[in-house]
């Protein structure tokens, strides 16, 4: 808990102004965080300590990281089945695996825009939806 990384974090590289920065993006972005935050590199493996700093409730913690490890391990196995497909022989040269994929990676570049705007709608609703509540707490 926050404690314990209060007092031992510097000894692992987690500077207070670095946890700090950490548990300000889980409080402001929660569940629907945890879930954009397993489809990152370096960033999936980390999230798991701010949520657990701040002890997120285990339900949401595990449906976030359940959706978005298993679309990111869909997106890559769609990746392998689309790329080798048909021809295990690439695994061979991957020379001729590189130009392969960077012929079809086209759809992933689509999907990963099609997130990316999936996520600002989100962000777009959540601010929408303070400053109505705050408009009408500001009316009473």
């Amino acid at each position: 808990g926050k404690p314990v990384i209060d007092r031992y974090g510097r000894y692992f590289f987690m500077a207070p102004a670095k946890v700090a920065m950490a548990e300000a993006w889980m409080r402001r972005f929660g569940a629907p965080g945890i879930f954009f935050a397993r489809l990152l590199p370096v960033v999936r493996h980390l999230i798991s300590i701010p949520a657990g700093i701040l002890k997120m409730p285990v339900a949401s913690f595990s449906i976030a990281t359940t959706v978005g490890a298993g679309l990111w391990c869909w997106i890559l196995a769609e990746l392998g089945r689309e790329v080798i497909g048909g021809q295990p022989d690439l695994l061979q040269s991957p020379a001729v695996m590189i130009a392969v994929i960077k012929n079809k990676l086209h759809w992933f570049v689509f999907a990963i825009a099609g997130l990316s705007l999936l996520y600002l709608l989100v962000l777009y609703f959540q601010r929408s939806a303070k400053a109505a509540a705050e408009v009408s707490a500001s009316v009473k």
